[in-house]
């Protein structure tokens, strides 16, 4: 056992050894180092400088370019003024007719699809029955018995 930490301990001496050798800087190069370093504004005196302002990389946006952003988002409705406003309402877009729900809500069923929601708990979307009967209502809901179906549903109202 003692063999063993005198090694140990001789190994960790010998790779110590080059660091404690190193040379010191001198006076002049820490000078050099902190004047590089003044220069490049990586140097902060007090707490205001922190932390220190980063100079852009590339060139930014022009004003006109601004307002011209501005505009665009404030006729897209994305502007909120104040925190009454947040988050800001989507703008209305079309929705379905009452009739292509209830098409729609028909395909569901006749694929089999509402059968797997009943009950409390959510159905295993894995299953090969869950994927057999998913891909029936695709096939319906983008084929011509969704057409079908959309026109008996016109037709009611």
């Amino acid at each position: 056992m003692n063999r063993l930490t005198l090694l140990i301990l001789a190994i960790s001496v010998a790779a110590a050894a080059p660091a404690v050798q190193a040379e010191p800087k001198t006076r002049e190069q820490v000078r050099l180092e902190l004047e590089q370093a003044r220069n490049a504004g990586q140097v902060t005196y007090g707490e205001l400088d922190y932390p220190p302002a980063i100079a852009p990389s590339q060139a930014g946006k022009t004003s006109a370019q601004v307002a011209d952003e501005l505009q665009r988002a404030k006729a897209a409705g994305l502007v909120t003024y104040g925190e009454l406003d947040y988050p800001p309402s989507r703008p209305a877009t079309a929705s379905k007719t009452r009739a292509e729900v209830r098409a729609d809500l028909n395909l569901w069923k006749r694929s089999g699809m509402a059968d797997l929601y009943r009950g409390a708990q959510e159905p295993d979307v894995f299953s090969l029955k869950y994927r057999q009967r998913y891909a029936e209502y695709v096939r319906m809901r983008t084929g011509a018995e969704y057409r079908q179906q959309l026109a008996i549903e016109n037709g009611r109202q």
